[in-house]
């Protein structure tokens, strides 16, 4: 929204200072808050003030702007009030996301069919050339088998790998059933859930002093409004917390199921960790159900069509 859209600014300046959401929708105060005049803008205006000066509106913007106590903090608080029940929702949804994707993970039997298919045909196809059969394989490499490729380039190595399952581990092809719930956990990131809590606790902190501060003026109504709504958000807070560390542990969970230490993984973080490898996953549930729709008969398992993942 531009600043010219806005109401008269007199109303501007009074639902700003009254905290009055019903007066001034969130578009407005966003607007207001993009195009805030900086420290510097406001002290050359008010420097320049005298009883008969004629401002133009942007200069008489400011002028109003300057006169309402802690202004910048108050629009905040707006903002806040407004935005954190969808902020607060996408810290909690992620963190259910990743849970469930890691314990998807560890419950899959389709997944360790898969797994112990793959390192048993690995074995063969480098019997030649290894001395000792390998014990273990990064599950970063499952994304490649729908890309390697056989000898008179037919089929792919993971088509070969289903086929042997398909009379010996015919659960392998629940694999995208059981796997279907790492497309919800794709846009999010531990890390960026921990920024986004971290966000969310330093605003509630702004509108908290906001709220005591008695040189802030807030009358009395308004103050006790936003009171209650730093009660009722640091419970929701406090809650986005433990579902968030609930995630974490879920993932440090998943890497000791699967053996993967996480110094062992080619990442910086555990965050970076547990992305990658929930995309890796997904990827070859997606690919194992292509292999399904095109090269097997429906009769050969029981699968269902998963998501490709989003944004969230």
């Amino acid at each position: 929204a531009s600043l010219s859209l806005l109401p008269d600014i007199e109303y501007v300046a009074e639902a700003i200072h009254s905290l009055d959401m019903a007066k001034l929708p969130s578009d407005d105060v966003q607007a207001i808050l993009q195009q805030f005049p900086t420290d510097r803008e406001m002290a050359s205006v008010l420097a320049r003030d005298t009883p008969d000066a004629l401002w133009d509106a942007p200069e008489g913007f400011i002028l109003a702007l300057a006169a309402i106590p802690q202004c910048h903090a108050r629009l905040r608080a707006m903002c806040l009030r407004r935005e954190f029940g969808e902020r607060v929702r996408r810290v909690e949804k992620g963190s259910v996301s990743i849970r469930e994707a890691c314990r998807s993970v560890c419950s899959s039997q389709a997944l360790r069919a898969l797994c112990g298919a793959t390192l048993t045909v690995g074995n063969f196809l480098n019997s030649k050339t290894l001395t000792r059969q390998s014990a273990a394989f990064s599950l970063h490499i499952l994304p490649t088998l729908s890309k390697t490729i056989d000898a008179d380039g037919s089929h792919s190595l993971l088509h070969h790998i289903l086929s042997l399952c398909k009379a010996e581990a015919p659960h392998v092809f629940r694999l995208p059933l059981e796997l279907s719930s790492l497309a919800d956990a794709l846009p999010f990131t531990l890390s960026s859930l921990s920024d986004d809590l971290s966000a969310l606790v330093s605003d509630l902190r702004d509108a908290s002093v906001l709220c005591f501060r008695q040189e802030a003026k807030v009358p009395k109504k308004a103050s006790r409004l936003l009171h209650q709504f730093i009660e009722v958000s640091e419970d929701r807070l406090n809650t986005a917390a433990s579902e968030l560390a609930t995630a974490h542990d879920s993932f440090e969970t998943l890497l000791l199921y699967l053996g993967e230490h996480e110094l062992e993984l080619p990442f910086s973080s555990s965050s970076q960790a547990c992305h990658s490898l929930i995309q890796s996953l997904h990827k070859v549930a997606l690919d194992v159900q292509e292999e399904i729709a095109t090269n097997f008969k429906p009769n050969s398992g029981p699968s269902k069509s998963i998501a490709r993942g989003g944004q969230g």
